[in-house]
Order: C-alpha cells, then sequence, then structure tokens
C-alpha cells in the first residue's frame, strides 16, 4: 500500500512496497494526477521498458524502485526514474555478453529517453545472492560493493535535489534523508 503524501509534497521516508497496479492508482489515476499531462505517458513508458527486459528474459527484472518527481505531488513530472533491480540468476543465463551488454547499457542515463523517446530514466542493478554477508564482525570483503552500492541507491532515492535546476549537481544540503520512494515487486 502507498502511504499518503506529506505536506511537503513527499512519500515518508523509507522504501514502500507497492504493486503496479497501486502505482498506476495513486499517481496516475487519483486526483490530482488524473489532470496530469505527463504522467499516464511515463507509466505506460515503464511499461513499455519492463516489456523489454522481459523480452531478454522473462524472469529478468525482480523489483523495480521508483522515485523522483513522479513518487511526488508535482502533477507533471517529466519521468518516470527507476532502478531496475535485475536477478542474477536470469542475467547469468543470458548467456552473451552481447545480451548482458544490453541489459547494462539500458541503463545509462537518459538511454532510454535519447534512443526511443521513452519518459523513463533508468538504472540498472544486478542484485547477487548472498547466504553470509557477515565475516569477523564486518561485511565480507567480497560482498562490500554489492552492499555499498545497494546503499547508495537506497540514500539516493531518498533525497530531494534542492536546486532550481535537475541538473545542478547535488550538493551537502540535500544529502540528507527526506522522502521515500516506491518497490514495485512482479
Amino acid at each position: 500500500m502507498i502511504p499518503t503524501l506529506s505536506p511537503a509534497g513527499f512519500l515518508p521516508l523509507g522504501r514502500h512496497s507497492c504493486t503496479i497496479e497501486e502505482l498506476e492508482q495513486t499517481f496516475v489515476l487519483s486526483p490530482p494526477f488524473s489532470t496530469s499531462s505527463t504522467r499516464a505517458q511515463c507509466l505506460a513508458d515503464f511499461r513499455s521498458a519492463k516489456t523489454m527486459l522481459d523480452q531478454l528474459h522473462p524472469a529478468l527484472v525482480e523489483a523495480n524502485w521508483i522515485g523522483g518527481s513522479f513518487t511526488t505531488a508535482k502533477v507533471d513530472p517529466d519521468d518516470l526514474d527507476s532502478l531496475f533491480i535485475i536477478r542474477e540468476s536470469a542475467f547469468d543465463e543470458l548467456g552473451s555478453n552481447n545480451k548482458k551488454r544490453k541489459v547494462l547499457e539500458f541503463g545509462k542515463s537518459q538511454q532510454l529517453r535519447k534512443k526511443l523517446g521513452l519518459r523513463v530514466d533508468a538504472f540498472m542493478f544486478v542484485r547477487q545472492r548472498i547466504p553470509q554477508p557477515w565475516r569477523a564482525g564486518g561485511i565480507d570483503p567480497e560482498f562490500q560493493s554489492a552492499f555499498a552500492l545497494r546503499g547508495a541507491w537506497d540514500d539516493w532515492w531518498q533525497r530531494s535535489r534542492r536546486g532550481p535546476d535537475k541538473d545542478d549537481a547535488p550538493t551537502i544540503e540535500s544529502s540528507d534523508p527526506v522522502r521515500g520512494y516506491l518497490e514495485v515487486n512482479w
């Protein structure tokens, strides 16, 4: 279930699980978003992006973390920002480096917008299955980069850019967690 937006127009802090249907109901069909000139297209394009990945392997996408202006009170966001969390076993089953490269290129900044005109800013994260992360009282060095990357994304989605332009570089003032984000499970 998607929680109510705060008076500042953000989701409460944390990661909130939802279905694609709940995402659509809350952020596309419900007032005031039902009058948006961009939201329906952003969601349709997100679904198209997911379908493209499903065509490479039907179990490739494990979940999506969705943040940015689409999950705020902004009526007409420019795009939908999504981290596609890729199932490592399905990624490995792709076999050819060409298919794997396609998946990883899919997540380069603004790639879908530039090449296909989709209103989706997609990023990729191949999630490793790690049975035991701890070793000698700390994180096993073999898995530190995987946990660091996952933690960095979690931190990133909870920030809010404070500059007037979305292309402004992040600042120390915008590094505090102030909003939540969604996890769409497939």
